[in-house]
C-alpha cells in the first residue's frame, strides 16, 4: 500500500495477465509464507506470486512453476557498516533465516565451509522486511536475501546493505498446481509475448532499479532570505487554505527536494508528489507545473486536514501531524494506528510518542492482521513526519534570525486551529 494504492511488481504483472486472458484478478494475502502451497492445493487460489524461488522441494509437493519472471542473486544482508567481505568472516557471526525458506538450504552448504557460522531460526510468519528491522534493531546479526528485495527496501531506507554476493543466483517464477497444466501454459504464453517482456523491463526499473532519494537538510537561507525557490507561490496558496507556509515548504522539500519535475517510482509527480489519480480528484492535471502541483497538494492536504479538525478534541498541532502522516501513508492507516493506540493504552489524540508508536506496530503481523486497512510500513510515515517537523523548526529559526538581522517583518499566514511549534 502506498498513499492508498496497491502496488507491486507481481501485482501489476498479474493484472496484465488477468486482462490478457479476460478474467478478474482477485488477491488473497497468505497469512504465513508456508501457506502458499496449502492455499493452492485447497483451490482457494490458482497462482502464488511472491518472488518465489523454483525449488525441488516445492515441486515434490505438487507444485509447478512458470517460466522465470526474473533472476535474482542472493547475498548477505547486514546493518550498515556491519557486513562481511568474505565467507571466512562469517566465523562467529549469526545468520537469521526461516527454516522453511530456500535460504536455509544455502546456509547448510555454507556451514560445511565455515563450521563456526551460527544459525538463528526465526518464525515462519516473519517476512524478510521484519528480519531487516530486527537486524537494524540489533535483534539479529545477518540474514540472506536476494538483491531485488534489498533494492526495494533501499528505495526508502539506508540502514541495511548487501555486503557479500554468495554466487547463488536463482530464478523467480509464479507457482501453480501441477494438476492445472492449462493455466501454466497460459502463463508461459503470456510471459513469451514481446509486450510482456517490455512491460517486465518497465516494472523491473520501477520497483528494483529506482535510486534512493537523497535529501540533505537545509541549513541556510538564500541571500534574499528565501527557504525555497517557491516561497511566494507557497505563501499564496497556503494563505488561501490557512496553512503555515513554512510547514508546507518543509513538506515540499521532503517530497521532492524542490524539483518540479520529480517523479517517484510509483508515479507521484511534481513538487508536492501528488499521484495522478489524486490530482484528478482535486481537479488538477498538469502536476509537473509548479503552481499546479502546489495548488493540488494544498487541496489534498486541506481535504485530509478536515478529517481531523474538530474531531475528538485533538490539539491543533496534532491535527497537522496526523494530516501529514495521512498524506504519506493514507488516511486508513492513520485511522488504524489511532485505534491501535487506544488498544495499547496510548493517547490516540497525540501523534509523537503515541499514535506514531502504534503506526510502527502495523508492520507486525500480530497487529496488522486485526487492522481494517491491513499492513502498513509504519517506519516511512513516522520518519516522514519527524523530518518535516525538524525541518520546519529549522526554517522558523532561520527566518526569525534573518528577520532580526535585517530588521524586516515577514508576513506569516495564520492557520486557525494550528499553532506553530515555535509558538
Amino acid at each position: 500500500m502506498w498513499k492508498g494504492r496497491i502496488l507491486g511488481y507481481e501485482y501489476e504483472l498479474l493484472q496484465d495477465f488477468a486482462k490478457d486472458i479476460g478474467v478478474r484478478l482477485e488477491i488473497i494475502v497468505a497469512p504465513e509464507h508456508d501457506d502458499f502451497i496449502e492455499i493452492l492445493n485447497d483451490g482457494k487460489a490458482d497462482i502464488a506470486a511472491n518472488l518465489l524461488a523454483i525449488t525441488p522441494k516445492r515441486e515434490q509437493q505438487g507444485m509447478r512453476f512458470s517460466s522465470p519472471t526474473h533472476t535474482a542473486r542472493v547475498g548477505i544482508v547486514s546493518g550498515k557498516g556491519r557486513g562481511v567481505k568474505n565467507l571466512q568472516a562469517l566465523t562467529g557471526r549469526t545468520v537469521c533465516v526461516r527454516e522453511g525458506s530456500s535460504h536455509y538450504d544455502l546456509l547448510q552448504k555454507i556451514q560445511q565451509q565455515v563450521p563456526d557460522v551460527k544459525f538463528e531460526k526465526v518464525p515462519e510468519s516473519t517476512d524478510i522486511q521484519q528480519i531487516f528491522d530486527k537486524i537494524v534493531q540489533g535483534e539479529c546479526d545477518l540474514t540472506f536475501a536476494d538483491d531485488l528485495t534489498v533494492n526495494m527496501e533501499r528505495s526508502w531506507r539506508s540502514d541495511i546493505e548487501l555486503s557479500l554476493d554468495l554466487k547463488d543466483d536463482h530464478d523467480h517464477a509464479w507457482m501453480m498446481r501441477q494438476t492445472n497444466p492449462q493455466l501454466v501454459s497460459a502463463v508461459n504464453d503470456f510471459l513469451k509475448k514481446k509486450k510482456t517482456k517490455k512491460r517486465q523491463q518497465q516494472l523491473y526499473s520501477k520497483y528494483f532499479d529506482s535510486p534512493k532519494r537523497s535529501r540533505p537538510e537545509i541549513t541556510e537561507l538564500t541571500a534574499k532570505g528565501k527557504i525555497s525557490p517557491y516561497d511566494d507561490l507557497v505563501q499564496e496558496y497556503a494563505g488561501e487554505y490557512d496553512f503555515d507556509w513554512r510547514l508546507v515548504v518543509a513538506q515540499m522539500f521532503q517530497e521532492s527536494s524542490f524539483n518540479p519535475k520529480a517523479k517517484s517510482w510509483v508515479g507521484a509527480r511534481g513538487l508536492m508528489q501528488v499521484m495522478p489519480d489524486t490530482g484528478k480528484q482535486v481537479g488538477e492535471s498538469n502536476l509537473f507545473d509548479p503552481e499546479t502541483s502546489v495548488r493540488a497538494g494544498l487541496k489534498y492536504l486541506d481535504w485530509l486536514h478536515r478529517k481531523f479538525v474538530n474531531r475528538e478534541d485533538i490539539a491543533p498541532d496534532n491535527e497537522m501531524w496526523f494530516t501529514l502522516a495521512a498524506y504519506n501513508a493514507g488516511l486508513g492507516h492513520v485511522y488504524d494506528a489511532k485505534e491501535l493506540a487506544t488498544e495499547m493504552g496510548w493517547d490516540r489524540k497525540v501523534w509523537f510518542g503515541n499514535v506514531e508508536r502504534a503506526m510502527l506496530l502495523l508492520s507486525q503481523k500480530k497487529y496488522y492482521r486485526k487492522a481494517r486497512y491491513g499492513y502498513a510500513r509504519g517506519q516511512e510515515p513516522v520518519d516522514y513526519v519527524r523530518k518535516i517537523e525538524a525541518r520546519y523548526r529549522t526554517y522558523v529559526a532561520l527566518l526569525d534570525a534573518y528577520r532580526r538581522h535585517n530588521q524586516v517583518t515577514l508576513v506569516v499566514p495564520y492557520r486557525p486551529g494550528f499553532k506553530s511549534a515555535s509558538g
